[in-house]
């Protein structure tokens, strides 16, 4: 796995200098840690971005299934639900139930490819 692969740990972590940081250690790997940490960085970004909270592209994806009035009044909200989530993010509430969420998109998406091949 890309984990045992690369000594690499939570703490390694700081923001898009952190990301440099082990995207370049990844890539003195080899090409394939380098290309499964891509391929799960972006899926991260995806998991994330389809969250159903304003502005995130989820939201707008939630709205067609929500009344006008609600999805409008949300919206009036969207400034404080913006700090909210980054105050969650900063304090890692939200690591445990993201990292899940990722994981059955990423197994969902290992069965999927898996299929053609008999899996």
């Amino acid at each position: 796995s890309l984990h045992d692969a690369l000594p690499i740990c939570r703490n390694d972590v700081a923001g898009p200098v952190g990301l440099v940081k082990i995207v370049d250690t990844a890539a003195s790997y080899g090409a394939a840690p380098y290309l499964m940490l891509l391929a799960l960085v972006s899926l991260n970004l995806l998991v994330f971005n389809l969250l159903p909270i304003p502005p995130l592209d989820g939201s707008r994806i939630w709205a067609i299934f929500l009344p006008d009035r609600i999805y409008y009044k949300l919206l009036e909200y969207e400034r404080y639900i913006v700090l909210v989530v980054f105050v969650l993010l900063l304090l890692g509430v939200l690591d445990v139930p993201l990292s899940w969420l990722t994981g059955k998109v990423l197994d969902a998406l290992v069965k999927l490819v898996a299929l053609p091949f008999g899996g």
